[in-house]
């Protein structure tokens, strides 16, 4: 039933599909979606880059399984994190007096084989029956492979007010503790109409197998469940690299500076996010990258310092940088100072642009590219995205669908330029114009066979 309500909201949305045919273009890619989706991504290679011949890829289009076009736009969400995960996590009590009895735990907790708590028995070292006590509560994150970033206390619902105080310490071994946070207050509020509530403790990210809520106040929580918030891991960027030919190479030299000029070509112009110098080893030089904007016009889009030594079995190298955007280029141009012994290998890596379509037709859907007359008119697929992130969620993206093996269309007879049309009107007002001399003339001519008689 959702998806049904889903597929009808995009249906409104998308508009009328283009009137262009697979035929129109050079080649196409079988796209592979795995799964049901109502709405899905297709990021570009360099294959699609290399046929494409409109600077705003509008020379790239989805067909289904009859040749019907499909709603295709750019699609421009940011990628944001996954959200953070909850685990629970075992959690004793523990009583103390507030008069500053301590608990031994070295002796009191039964643990297993892999450190867990399986057990505590926890008796106040302080021999005043009378005082007030505090509770504590020792929880137990040792099964946990990820840091801790936040814990989430809970607790009964109940109509009275809560509020507590704690601090946070950290152990290795139940014996030795740190104090990670000096004092955190987890409340609930109840008014006429509203609650207001705080239940997390934020927390510097740790891997300690132990951590206790120390009370700092007595407070009437019972029954504290605790939730530990993962700290998210951030791993390396994935990056489709690829290598750039070298065209020319020369020594130029200005105020008496010399520096190599280093000119590459990819084999398709690229949208590039970041660029390596491979192959430059036990060197150091200021690095300046330019891509071409036009014929010889060049653009700066990064400066670094190129730095590769090696001190024993020690490295440090620096080899890459982060580019500034610019429009999509083919060739580009690296400036060395000094000269570099040996001409380098340019890696650029890709910054794929991202398309969203709606599979509204039959499947098998195809992406095609590469075409000198046509051209797609986007839908409005990023307004269906945006209703479907309120139904779904703000983190929710279209699903990947990736590309098969290449096969050709029309082949490279789409990406050449269709001949000159005839020039009908020309020749029918050349036709003219001389008809109506040839008329002027036989008339003329008429005219004076007339007066000669």
């Amino acid at each position: 039933m959702i998806r049904r309500l889903l597929v009808s909201l995009l249906l409104a949305f998308a508009g009328p599909a283009s009137a262009n045919a697979p035929s129109d273009y050079a080649y196409g890619w079988p796209l592979e979606l795995p799964g049901e989706g109502a709405a899905w991504r297709v990021d570009l290679t360099p294959e699609v880059y290399a046929v494409s011949r409109d600077e705003d890829l509008r020379d790239v289009e989805v067909f289904d399984a009859k040749g019907r076009s499909m709603p295709l736009a750019p699609l421009r969400l940011q990628d944001e994190p996954p959200p953070a995960e909850r685990v629970a996590l075992p959690v004793f009590a523990i009583r103390r007096s507030a008069e500053g009895g301590s608990i031994d735990l070295r002796v009191q907790v039964a643990r297993g084989s892999d450190r867990s708590i399986h057990r505590v028995d926890a008796q106040l070292a302080s021999d005043s029956e009378a005082a007030p006590a505090l509770v504590d509560h020792l929880v137990d994150a040792s099964r946990l492979e990820e840091a801790v970033d936040a814990l989430w206390l809970s607790w009964p619902e109940s109509s009275r007010d809560e509020r507590a105080s704690f601090a946070v310490d950290e152990s290795d071994d139940l014996d030795r503790w740190r104090t990670i946070v000096g004092a955190a207050t987890v409340l609930e509020l109840h008014g006429k109409e509203d609650t207001l509530s705080r239940r997390r403790i934020d927390l510097p990210p740790t891997r300690a197998p132990y951590l206790r809520l120390r009370a700092l106040t007595a407070n009437g929580l019972r029954e504290l469940r605790v939730q530990a918030q993962l700290a998210l891991r951030q791993g390396p960027p994935v990056r489709t690299w690829v290598d750039a030919t070298l065209e020319s190479q020369a020594i130029a030299e200005e105020a008496g500076e010399k520096r190599g000029v280093y000119v590459y070509a990819t084999d398709a112009a690229l949208p590039v996010g970041t660029i390596r110098i491979a192959g430059s080893d036990r060197s150091l030089a200021r690095i300046v990258a330019s891509s071409e904007w036009s014929a010889e016009r060049w653009i700066p889009r990064a400066s670094f310092t190129l730095i590769g030594l090696e001190q024993g079995a020690e490295a440090v190298r620096r080899n890459e940088a982060a580019v500034s955007p610019a429009p999509r280029a083919r060739r580009w141009r690296i400036e060395a100072t000094p000269p570099l012994q040996e001409p380098p290998q340019l890696q650029v890596a890709l910054q794929a642009d991202r398309l969203a379509f709606l599979p509204q037709g039959e499947a098998p859907f195809v992406l095609a590219a590469g075409s000198h007359v046509a051209a797609r008119t986007d839908a409005p697929v990023g307004t269906a995205i945006d209703e479907l992130r309120a139904r779904l969620g703000s983190a929710w993206r279209p699903p990947l669908a990736t590309l098969g093996e290449r096969r050709a269309l029309a082949g490279q007879r789409a990406l050449e330029a269709p001949p000159a049309p005839l020039p009908w009107k020309s020749w029918i007002l050349w036709g003219v114009l001389v008809a109506g001399a040839l008329l002027a003339g036989f008339l003329a001519l008429r005219l004076l066979r007339t007066a000669e008689r």
